[in-house]
């Protein structure tokens, strides 16, 4: 009995362990969003460390769709980077984002099999983000 629980405590060490060095991250973000036709505004708000993965709707009806992005993105404390993703996983648009800075740029990507577009974040304690990402479906 005393061995499995040490078994146990060992296997729940080595778990813990692997996940805090897997690169994983945290992230509190909150989202809104205005259309009109093929094109809109998404807002991502939040905090964010480490790094993370997520997808944002675009157009759940046109899966594989090309769209165009323009974004914005700044950040009141801490510092990221966020890349926006095409299907392949090749990276279209790239921005790094400091404190007191709006950081601009655009891209094309294709929309994946859910109409969404895929973006990581890669964080340094990042406070306050703000993604204002316009789309246009064309």
């Amino acid at each position: 009995m005393q061995r499995s629980k040490v078994l146990f405590i060992a296997a729940a060490v080595l778990i813990l362990a692997a996940l805090a060095c897997s690169g994983g991250g945290s992230y509190v973000f909150s989202e809104s969003r205005t259309s009109s036709g093929n094109s809109g505004r998404i807002e991502i708000k939040g905090d964010a460390s480490g790094t993370v993965t997520n997808e944002v709707e675009i157009a759940e009806n046109f899966p594989g769709a090309t769209v165009d992005l323009e974004v914005a993105a700044g950040v009141k404390e801490g510092s990221y980077t966020v890349e926006f993703l095409d299907v392949d996983g090749s990276v279209v648009l790239s921005l790094d984002v400091r404190p007191g800075e709006l950081s601009r740029g655009s891209g094309t990507v294709t929309l994946n099999d859910e109409g969404e577009v895929e973006y990581k974040i890669a964080a340094s304690d990042a406070k306050d983000i703000l993604l204002a990402i316009d789309y246009d479906l064309g």
